[in-house]
């Protein structure tokens, strides 16, 4: 059974589906500096595997799923 959001409406589902079940967001606060480089360095793979979105992909797909 799906979560049910109590806050205002939205018009889009807000979980990652490319990434693994468990993933949580993270919060800076809560890591330890090797955990934080670990995370920067997840982010530099990506780059170098050429995962990436641009920001401008990133609207146009927005506004063509979620303000038709």
């Amino acid at each position: 059974m799906e979560e049910q959001f109590s806050g205002p409406s939205r018009p889009f589902d807000l979980h990652n589906k490319s990434r693994q079940a468990s993933f949580v967001p993270m919060q800076y606060s809560s890591l330890s500096p090797e955990q934080f480089d670990a995370e920067i360095e997840k982010g530099f793979e990506d780059l170098r595997a050429g995962r990436v979105v641009s920001s401008d992909q990133v609207r146009a797909t927005m506004q063509e799923r979620y303000l038709q």
